[in-house]
């Protein structure tokens, strides 16, 4: 039986899942700040405003721990070959 090498992903496609998703919640509840301050929405409507874009942003949050859920897999398939690989007998 042969195993083959896990290769681990990098963070970074979670980590841009991640940083857009926060990015666009704050973007949009500044804008909901700015524009209460000039009276083009009532403050009420600001945490309505907020869960929209959260609610928005939830497929890019998922998206992300879809990927480190696939990076973690890979680290433990990693680790699990390092194991059967420091066990198996040398052939020397």
């Amino acid at each position: 039986m042969s195993f083959q090498r896990p290769i681990i992903p990098s963070r970074w496609m979670e980590s841009i899942c991640f940083g857009f998703g926060s990015l666009a919640v704050i973007a949009i509840g500044l804008y909901g700040l700015w524009a209460a301050r000039r009276g083009l929405i009532e403050w009420r409507e600001i945490p309505m405003l907020i869960l929209a874009m959260l609610l928005g942003a939830l497929p890019v949050f998922i998206a992300g721990y879809i990927f480190r859920g696939w990076r973690l897999k890979k680290a433990a398939e990693m680790s699990e070959y390092e194991c059967v690989l420091g066990a198996a007998p040398d052939k020397s």
